[in-house]
This record gives C-alpha cells, sequence and structure tokens, in this order.
C-alpha cells in the first residue's frame, strides 16, 4: 500500500465533510465512494473538484490510496497517525532572528513548528506596515481592517493545529493571549527566556506546564511528554 506521511494539519469545514462522508459510506456499504460520488455529495458538478480534495486528505495524512486507485481508499486510523508534536511559537517581532533560530532547533529535533515571522512557511505573515494610517487606529477600528481580520483567522487557524505552545519571552499582548489559550484549551504551554531578568514575573505563569532558560530541558520535555 503506498503511504503518504501523516501531517495531523487542520482541515477545511469542506474537506472535513468529505472526510465524514467518505467515513460514512465505507461504514455502510463496506468499500469506499468513487471520485464521482464523492462529488455529487459535495454538490460538484465537477468531479476534478472532488478528486483535489481527496489529494488534499490523503497529502494531510487523514486517508491513504495506491496511486490512481480510488477503490484502495482507506481511513487512517488516529490512534495510528504520527504523533509528532505540533509547536506554535509565541513571540514578538523585536524577536523574530532568535525564534527563527528556535524553530530551526526544533524542527531538526523532529517536532513541526509554526512561526509568525516565516515568511517561507507559505502562512500569511502580518505586519503592522500594511496597515493605513495606523496611528488613528485604536482597539475597536484596527479589528475592521481585512488585513488584521486575515492575521486573526491565520494564528488561530495555527493555534489550533498546535498542541503546544512555546511562548518566548519577552514577548507582548499578544503573545501573552495566544498562550492563555493554548492553557484554556488543554495544550501544552511551555515559557522559555535565554535569562529570567529579576522582578519581572507573572504570577498567572502558573498556567504553564515548565517554565525554563535551559533549551534542552523544554526539548527533553516535549520528547518525553505523551500526546
Amino acid at each position: 500500500m503506498g503511504e503518504r506521511s501523516v501531517t495531523n494539519k487542520p482541515l477545511t469545514q469542506k474537506q472535513a465533510a468529505a472526510l465524514e462522508f467518505i467515513k460514512s459510506f465505507i461504514s455502510k456499504n463496506g468499500y469506499p465512494p468513487t471520485i464521482r460520488e464523492i462529488a455529487d455529495y459535495m454538490g460538484h458538478q465537477s468531479s476534478s473538484t472532488a478528486f483535489n480534495m481527496l489529494e488534499q486528505l490523503v497529502r494531510k495524512g487523514y486517508v491513504k490510496k495506491e496511486e490512481g486507485a480510488i477503490r484502495t481508499l482507506q481511513i487512517v486510523d488516529p490512534k495510528k497517525m504520527d504523533a509528532t508534536r505540533r509547536i506554535y511559537l509565541a513571540s514578538s517581532w523585536k524577536n523574530a532572528e532568535h525564534v527563527m533560530y528556535i524553530k530551526g532547533l526544533l524542527v531538526s529535533a523532529g517536532f513541526e513548528v509554526d512561526a509568525f515571522c516565516d515568511t517561507d512557511a507559505g502562512r500569511f505573515v502580518f505586519s503592522f506596515d500594511m496597515l493605513p494610517d495606523v496611528d488613528n487606529l485604536d482597539a475597536r477600528t484596527v479589528l475592521e481592517e481585512p488585513a488584521v481580520k486575515r492575521a486573526f483567522a491565520e494564528d488561530k487557524k495555527w493555534l489550533d493545529w498546535a498542541d503546544t505552545v512555546l511562548l518566548i519571552l519577552p514577548a507582548g499582548k499578544s503573545a501573552h493571549l495566544e498562550a492563555g489559550y493554548a492553557a484554556g484549551a488543554g495544550k501544552k504551554l511551555v515559557i522559555y527566556q535565554d535569562e529570567f531578568p529579576r522582578g519581572e514575573f507573572d504570577v498567572m505563569y502558573g498556567f504553564a506546564d515548565l517554565i525554563s532558560n535551559d533549551f534542552q530541558e523544554i526539548i527533553q520535555f516535549l520528547k518525553g511528554e505523551a500526546l
């Protein structure tokens, strides 16, 4: 059976609906649906649209099949899906270079990593330079800006994808909100700084599963914690 690597990447709403249809069809009939049957269920006139959606499900690791053979289609057992830890890096743009260095360390250690400042990763990278007349925007009006709406949706998508958030200090309000969201969602939260200055702390850092200035300790924690 030809398999592709499992990534556990998030599904779009339509991809999730197609996956549920395939699961239901196999459960009811004992064999997978054809591309045409998937297209009919999704309301697509063109079979190519359904084929492309199926290929996305294969690439994201939710189904597997022989190349070009729809009847070999199988659902991947979630229990057997790759358990690679998925890490969201939360920090400040002032730390962008350091964030990219840390991403490299984590990827080398075998983790999947999202970095908000990685312009080569195919994600939407936001900067305040995208905003018109930024000095006249406030906490309410800025949320109406298209670039801000897109940035929020992009970051939330990757936050939801991740099982762990690594808060790299020093960091601003956005990164701390992301860390709080992660803790509230039951994700692992790790707080890291090369050196913790005396007199700078927060009692709510008690939400963290680990606070460390030793990156090797963080690697060991991430590898040792069961998903």
